[in-house]
């Protein structure tokens, strides 16, 4: 069985653990455009309760995924050092998106119904 040598070991340990850190950059670029437009949005018509409970889902959705984004960052940088590898299951990440596309939806509602009055 032919070893693999070790600065070949070496640089694909240190790619997989710079992927880790920008995956989980990309979580926190999320969230933050998820705080901004919730803020955005529940600043749009403070008096409107639509209006601020669309910004505050939106802002708690944020929170929410630079949390979950800090968790898999820490659980896969153990796993790397472990010689583990884990993946998403498919239901976190189909759960994942349809939670984005309720929080988008409703914050397109009520764009469109600020718009109307």
């Amino acid at each position: 069985m032919r070893s693999v040598p070790r600065e070949v070991e070496t640089e694909a340990t240190v790619r997989d653990h710079l992927a880790n850190e920008r995956t989980f950059l990309a979580y926190v670029r999320t969230s933050l455009a998820m705080v901004g437009f919730g803020f955005v949005i529940a600043r749009l018509d403070p008096r409107s309760v639509l209006s601020l409970a669309a910004g505050g889902v939106m802002v708690l959705g944020g929170t929410v995924m630079s949390l979950f984004g800090a968790y898999r960052y820490v659980a896969e940088r153990r796993a790397l050092i472990d010689h583990r590898w884990r993946t998403l299951r498919p239901a976190g990440a189909v759960a994942i998106a349809v939670a984005l596309g309720v929080l988008g939806l409703f914050a397109m509602y009520a764009l469109i119904r600020l718009a109307m009055h």
